[in-house]
């Protein structure tokens, strides 16, 4: 699955917006006691939102147009998020001029671990939705983020072996 373009797999594993709000309550006694604060998370460098940077489609019915999507991620707990993507479509090859607009259900991922991909440690997810489930990496290095390549083989546990470098993000 690719937090990019074309949307295609993130199309298929849907899952309807969870909304929910963490309450945290501190106990005992009087006194002034430190609370510590909460170990982050692996899921905490990608809350917000993402834009992707234009990328051309050339191989479409009626000419040549480009796209351009934002992710929109939200903490749902210590291991898992929400992305909720949103793809422009642009009828010129450099995202510019008129659009239009699909907004995708929102996907949940959830943390499965570190994985060693193309000489990078990876974060690795189970995404998890409506209509079913997949397994995909994420890398965030030099401030892009990058999803893994689609048309990589795919390892035992099933997900993609190479990252996709053409295609990436910046958090706004």
């Amino acid at each position: 699955m690719k937090f990019c373009k074309p949307f295609t797999r993130v199309t298929m594993v849907t899952f309807a917006t969870v909304a929910g709000a963490l309450l945290a309550a501190c106990g005992g006694g009087g006194g002034d006691e430190a609370v510590a604060a909460p170990a982050s998370s692996v899921i905490d460098k990608y809350v917000g939102v993402w834009v992707y940077t234009c990328e051309l489609e050339s191989a479409v019915p009626g000419g040549e147009r480009s796209n351009r999507g934002t992710i929109t991620a939200t903490k749902v707990s210590s291991n898992s998020m929400d992305l909720a993507p949103v793809e422009q479509v642009f009828q010129s090859v450099d995202c510019s001029g008129a659009f239009t607009t699909t907004v995708y259900t929102t996907v949940r991922l959830t943390d499965t671990g570190i994985r060693q991909v193309a000489g990078e440690a990876v974060d690795s997810f189970l995404a998890t939705g409506v209509g079913g489930s997949g397994r995909t990496i994420s890398l965030i290095k030099d401030g892009k983020l990058y999803g893994d390549d689609e048309a990589s083989p795919q390892d035992a546990d099933g997900y993609h072996t190479a990252i996709d470098f053409t295609s990436w993000a910046v958090k706004q």
